[in-house]
């Protein structure tokens, strides 16, 4: 798998890696990308990752490659923390004099056109136990690099953020970018921490899409907005209850689950108004007969359809019975959320 960096101006990207191997990668595509398309390129990071981009584009068969090779602006990452931290503190009056000082040198290299920065401190900054610090950063970078023609990327290792306390602050991390770019294997996370960073990636994703406690929040302070709206699902496979459940209650969402459309017709007037996310092939009272009889009643509820059927005629089916999103399993969190938050607008 191979990290897909955006790439327009202002962008601010961050990439979460397990295996450094990954980073390495991202850093070959960031640096690549950025030559083609004709950008002075600036590394804030280690001497020994700085050498090997340097050796990845002087040994490539593209002529911007090469010699970009021999035009990036290179601050050591570890010489540049010393100089900008005092104690666990982040200077922002250093930091900014580094970061006017870096893009003065790319000015020299050329003075107009975009400027693409790669970096570690933030890692860094994690792995000596300075999450704060390296939340501080991603803002103030924001501050400092705002209105420039400027390409922003930045990783964070997943095992930095092996304590509770600190995976607390990856969805106030996310926050700052603009992109995330999801480390290797979180489409199946078997790992603690992979869990934990896939749990707050997928906050900051529902927060962007409006669902989620951040939503409630938002109501507390601001009456016009509608409380956060309880998901139901239905489906009579108890596995795909329990993990729907996890996930939805992982980004903030009050959840209900039935395992049979009776079971929820029983109880649908003591069900907060939300959405469903109903499976077709229930056993009893189907998918499709749940979604003529709400059809037919005066309470209107907006339907996330779902089917391991490839058929299409299914789909079509559901939607002329009204449902909003049809998902066909297996799906990912991301295509839920998306479908929840069209469902629910």
């Amino acid at each position: 798998m191979t990290p897909a960096w955006p790439a327009h101006p202002g962008s601010h990207t961050s990439l979460f890696y397990e295996q450094e191997s990954f980073w390495r990668r991202g850093i070959d595509t960031f640096l690549a990308d950025g030559a083609r398309a004709g950008a002075t390129m600036v590394m804030i990071a280690r001497r020994r990752v700085f050498e090997d981009a340097v050796s990845f584009l002087a040994s490539s068969d593209v002529d911007a490659l090469r010699v970009a090779s021999g035009r990036i602006v290179f601050a050591d990452a570890e010489i540049t923390l010393v100089t900008v931290m005092d104690g666990d503190t982040l200077r922002a009056d250093r930091l900014e004099r580094e970061v006017r000082a870096l893009l003065e040198r790319a000015a020299r290299i050329r003075e107009d056109g975009p400027v693409w920065i790669l970096g570690e401190m933030v890692d860094l900054m994690c792995g000596a136990g300075c999450h704060g610090a390296a939340l501080d950063l991603e803002k103030l970078w924001n501050v400092f690099t705002a209105d420039r023609p400027i390409v922003s990327g930045c990783a964070y290792a997943l095992d930095r953020f092996s304590h509770e306390r600190h995976v607390s602050l990856l969805p106030l991390i996310c926050d700052q970018h603009t992109h995330v770019i999801p480390a290797e294997g979180l489409a199946q996370p078997s790992e603690a921490r992979e869990r934990l960073a896939s749990i707050a990636l997928l906050q900051h994703r529902a927060r962007a899409l409006g669902l989620g406690r951040d939503a409630e929040s938002q109501a507390r302070v601001d009456p016009a907005r509608t409380t956060v709206s309880t998901v139901c699902v239905i489906d009579d496979d108890p596995s795909v209850r329990r993990s729907l459940a996890r996930l939805l209650t992982s980004v903030g969402l009050p959840v209900r689950t039935f395992d049979s459309a009776e079971a929820f017709l029983e109880n649908a007037d003591t069900a907060e108004g939300g959405c469903l996310i109903v499976d077709i092939q229930l056993l009893g009272m189907t998918g499709m007969d749940l979604m003529r009889r709400l059809a037919a009643g005066r309470r209107h509820w907006p339907v996330v359809a779902m089917s391991g059927a490839d058929d299409g005629s299914v789909e079509q089916a559901a939607f002329r019975l009204g449902a909003v999103v049809f998902l066909r399993k297996p799906f990912t969190a991301d295509m839920l959320l998306e479908a929840i938050a069209r469902a629910l607008s």
